[in-house]
This record gives C-alpha cells, sequence and structure tokens, in this order.
C-alpha cells in the first residue's frame, strides 16, 4: 500500500472532519445529511439550469474559448498519448503484432518509448522496417509532447469545442455548488433555532461517527475532481498518486458520488 503526500492528507481532512462532527454533535449531523442530500439531489438539475444560462451569454464562451486556446493541442495529443500508452501496457497488443518480424525485440522497445512520450530514436526504427520517411517516425513526431505540437486545423476545432463546453459544464458545476451551500446555510440557520434548548447528551457523540463518515464523502470529492483535471499535468501528477495507494485507487474507479449524481434524475 503506497504512503504519499496526498494520501496522508486525506487521512488528516478524515480525522480533523471526526473531530469537528464530535465537537457539533447532533446539529452537525443533522446539518450534514441535509447539505449532501441537497447536493446530491439538486446539483445535477442545478448544472443544468446554470449552464443553459451561461450559453445564453456569447462572451461567457468567447472568454473560455480564448482562455484554452494555448492548451488544445497539447491536451489532445497528451490525450492520445496516454490511451496509446494503455494499449502498450494492458493489451499487449504490441509483442502480437510484432511477431515474427526480425530484430523485433529491439522494435518493440522504441516503440514503447515512442508510445510513453520518451526520446524516440527513429532512424533506428526507420532501418529496421519501412526506411526512410516512414509513417512509423511521422507518428513518433507527433506523439512527442513539448514546443510546437500542432494538430491539423478540422480536428483542433473540434478539440476545442470538446473542451470548451466541458470547461463550462465544470463552471455550472461549481456555481449550481455554490448556490445550494447558500441555500443550505440558510436551513442550517433554522436548525440551529430548533437545537437552540438542546443540552449535548449521548447522542451528539456520533457527531464524531458522522464526521468520519462525511471526511470519506469529501475524499471522493477530492478524487472527482483528480478525474476533472486528469488530463492536464497537475491532475496527471495527482491520478500517479492516487494510483500508487490501493485504497485510493479502487475509490477513484469506482466513485459512488460520481455514480450516485450521474444517475441521480433532474428536477
Amino acid at each position: 500500500m503506497g504512503l504519499n503526500g496526498l494520501v496522508i492528507g486525506f487521512v488528516v481532512l478524515i480525522l480533523l472532519t471526526a473531530l469537528r462532527g464530535r465537537d457539533r454533535g447532533l446539529y452537525g449531523i443533522l446539518y450534514g445529511i441535509m447539505t449532501w442530500a441537497m447536493v446530491i439531489i439538486l446539483l445535477p438539475t442545478a448544472t443544468v439550469r446554470v449552464s443553459d444560462k451561461l450559453a445564453e451569454h456569447e462572451e461567457v464562451r468567447a472568454k473560455v474559448e480564448e482562455a484554452v486556446d494555448p492548451y488544445v493541442d497539447v491536451i489532445v495529443v497528451g490525450f492520445i498519448s496516454d490511451k496509446i500508452s494503455g494499449m502498450v501496457a494492458e493489451s499487449g497488443l504490441l509483442n502480437d503484432s510484432l511477431k515474427g518480424i526480425e530484430g523485433s525485440e529491439e522494435l518493440l522497445k522504441e516503440y514503447e518509448k515512442m508510445a510513453l512520450g520518451e526520446e524516440l530514436d527513429a532512424d533506428k526504427v526507420k532501418d529496421m522496417i519501412f526506411g526512410e520517411g516512414s509513417d512509423i517516425e511521422k507518428l513518433g513526431e507527433s506523439l512527442k509532447l513539448g514546443d510546437g505540437v500542432k494538430l491539423p486545423s478540422i480536428v483542433r476545432d473540434q478539440a476545442k469545442a470538446i473542451i470548451v463546453d466541458y470547461v463550462i459544464y465544470l463552471i455550472s458545476v461549481v456555481i449550481g455548488y455554490i448556490l445550494i451551500k447558500l441555500l443550505a446555510a440558510f436551513a442550517g440557520m433554522f436548525i440551529k433555532s430548533f437545537l437552540s434548548d438542546h443540552k449535548r447528551s449521548d447522542i451528539d457523540n456520533l457527531g464524531t461517527l458522522w464526521g468520519f463518515a462525511e471526511g470519506i464523502l469529501y475524499v471522493f470529492v477530492a478524487l472527482l475532481l483528480v478525474s476533472a483535471v486528469a488530463q492536464t499535468g497537475f491532475g496527471k501528477l495527482m491520478v500517479a498518486m492516487v494510483t500508487q495507494n490501493n485504497i485510493l485507487k479502487y475509490m477513484y474507479e469506482n466513485n459512488v458520488l460520481r455514480f450516485v449524481l450521474e444517475n441521480m434524475p433532474k428536477i
């Protein structure tokens, strides 16, 4: 089980929420359950409504397009490179396709370097198979990330539109969440008023258990955010740290919060 800074941070988060739950007692239990229920039930609908409102303002989309434009090529090529790397690691496709070819082991190593974004000895690959100016050289060059990576204009425009839509969706999620939290804060005032005469009792001690559970929910939220930015440099770093720990990896790949939000009917 890998132990890194992200794992330690999540453990500290869960401990802090458990301590907060103990201090807040019954109020924390009622307010927390109410808030999470509101978020899970209302967020899908709120996101769609906010997104529709943002779509009415062309200047919003223009601003987002301007912001993402410098990163389109790197994001898309990085996504393609990651997909090919996954095929290399999981399917054994290259081993099967290169069987029987003279010098296939050496070629496989060079091809894997290319798929993983490492330095490719293109001359060696050309000499081993296709000769000078081969397609494999062009493919290797296209998969190298860095300055000067450019996509065909049609592909770039389509990719840019998808990225812009996704960014606007994320903005809508954030705005929808903030609005729901504001609504929950008003509801919390009524809960606090209702419990104004409440004396601390054994039931308040359950706040520790609720705080622990809430901490785990926050971890699921954090993993959702990681998956949302997984194609960025920061996101790839976070994903690498997540996959070092078997528990976090399982939670990342089987995020119950994502499942609930995606399957929650819109009001």
